[in-house]
């Protein structure tokens, strides 16, 4: 028997057999929402969001930046709907990922929270390992314990996963900010050391 995909959200996809969708014909292959969940009262975690009508939803919601590692370039469509993206693309290819790639999550993250009235959706494809990396990595440089903020993610966002190559990466990353705060200006590298750049943001 045929079955087809429905999206919902917040919560996990439900199978529907073909037959349980003659209600409604037009939202046949489609998504309901845009698949995100709060996981503080300012930072979202979720799925890819690609047509207008679920970036004007989140527009609805109060998102006003997107921090995207998809595939998928949003920039323009955001744009459309007066919000900001940054494409911060990277494989989820469960090898380690650079101090730079997190520097420049983080930093955007940090810029987009520092206005209160501002509210930030962090996402990859699916939601379940690249954007939750990220949040956790935003999390953390905001204060957040490691294992306490992996478990607010988990607590919102219940597919999302933590691969250990991950969040060593995080954790590399985390390290170099407090050696870089410690010693001075400078941004974080894979080796441990710093290159100075004083774009650097403590």
């Amino acid at each position: 028997e045929r079955i087809k995909q429905l999206y919902l959200a917040p919560g996990p996809r439900r199978t529907l057999a073909a037959e349980d969708l003659d209600w409604g014909s037009t939202i046949r292959h489609r998504k309901l929402s845009p698949d995100m969940n709060w996981v503080t009262k300012r930072i979202a975690c979720g799925g890819i969001v690609d047509t207008d009508e679920e970036m004007a939803m989140l527009a609805e919601q109060g998102v006003t930046h997107i921090l995207n590692m998809s595939e998928l370039d949003d920039t323009s469509l955001a744009q459309k709907h007066g919000i900001e993206s940054l494409w911060n693309y990277t494989d989820d290819d469960f090898e380690p990922k650079s101090p730079e790639f997190f520097d420049r999550g983080v930093r955007f993250a940090k810029r987009v929270l520092a206005d209160k009235r501002n509210k930030l959706f962090v996402h990859c494809a699916m939601g379940i390992n690249r954007g939750p990396m990220m949040t956790l990595a935003v999390l953390c440089s905001m204060g957040w314990k490691l294992k306490a903020a992996q478990r607010r993610i988990k607590k919102f966002r219940t597919c999302a996963c933590f691969p250990q190559v991950y969040v060593n990466s995080i954790r590399r990353y985390l390290q170099g900010v407090r050696w870089v705060e410690r010693r001075g200006t400078g941004r974080p590298t894979g080796t441990g050391t710093t290159t100075r750049c004083s774009g650097w943001s403590r």
